[in-house]
Order: structure tokens, then C-alpha cells, then sequence
């Protein structure tokens, strides 16, 4: 899941979220949290700090598994792409691309992919083998009452 900025509503929203994707029978492995000040009270280290204590106890079977700073050009860009400030479909596409490209650039730098990665085949592979025995157990069942 991807979190918002802050602690307690970046807890709350990620508890619901998972809940809701829980009980649709979606694993969720953690979350990246998005757009986190870079100071004051609400820094990224701050809430880094806090959210990382929550997971430890709270949800040991899942990780925080970045913090992505705001981006201060990313802001300013998306503001003037808003406004309309952008003259040509060609410079909003650009704009559009260097956005992407600062993106990526800070993501890579905040977030863990590789871990994500390990962690979501392995969830996939124990889904996989959760349902594959469901399955198995299943077709055991109906052939010892269709026996009967």
C-alpha cells in the first residue's frame, strides 16, 4: 500500500486499507509512505521513527518498507501544470517526463524494491500453496462422499 504523509492518520489509513484488502483475500506485505516533510514535527525522520515502532510492534508480519520525501520541483511543476502555465502539449509532456525522472530518481533512493520484490513472491508462493492444498482437500472431500 502506499501511505499518506504524518503518523496517525498514515496509520489509520494504511489499518483500513489492509483490513478491506484482507478480507478480499489480497495479501498486503506493508507500505511506502508518500510525501513526507522534510522538517518540523512531522518530519520524514520523525514519522519514519514512529511508524517504524508501530510496525515493529504492531505488525511484525508486515515492514514500512520506505519513506518518500516531498519533492519540492515535482510540487512546483504539478502546480504550474495545474494552472495551465504550460503552453504546448510538447512542453507538458516533458515537464510530464522530468517529473517521472525526479520521481523515480527519489523513490529509488527511499524505497526498498528489492525487499518488496522477495517479499511479495514469497507471499505469493504461500498463497499459492494455501490454495493449491484448499483445492486438493476439496476434491478429497467430494470424492469420499461421492464414494459413500
Amino acid at each position: 500500500l502506499v501511505g499518506k504523509s504524518g503518523v496517525g492518520d498514515a496509520v489509520d489509513s494504511f489499518n483500513l486499507n489492509a483490513t478491506y484488502f484482507a478480507n478480499r483475500n489480497v495479501p498486503v506485505i506493508g507500505a511506502i509512505f508518500n510525501k513526507l516533510s522534510t522538517e518540523g514535527f512531522y518530519s520524514l525522520e520523525n514519522c519514519k521513527e514512529a511508524i517504524d515502532m508501530y510496525f515493529s510492534k504492531r505488525q511484525p508480519k508486515r515492514k514500512a518498507y520506505g519513506y518518500i520525501p516531498e519533492i519540492p520541483s515535482l510540487k512546483i511543476a504539478r502546480e504550474a501544470m495545474a494552472k495551465d502555465n504550460v503552453s504546448s502539449e510538447e512542453e507538458k509532456l516533458n515537464t510530464s517526463l522530468q517529473m517521472a525522472d525526479s520521481f523515480v530518481e527519489e523513490f529509488s533512493k527511499c524505497v526498498n524494491v528489492h525487499e518488496i520484490l522477495r517479499d511479495a513472491e514469497e507471499v505469493t508462493m504461500e498463497y499459492i500453496r494455501q490454495h493449491q492444498a484448499q483445492s486438493s482437500q476439496g476434491s478429497i472431500n467430494g470424492k469420499s462422499a461421492a464414494l459413500k
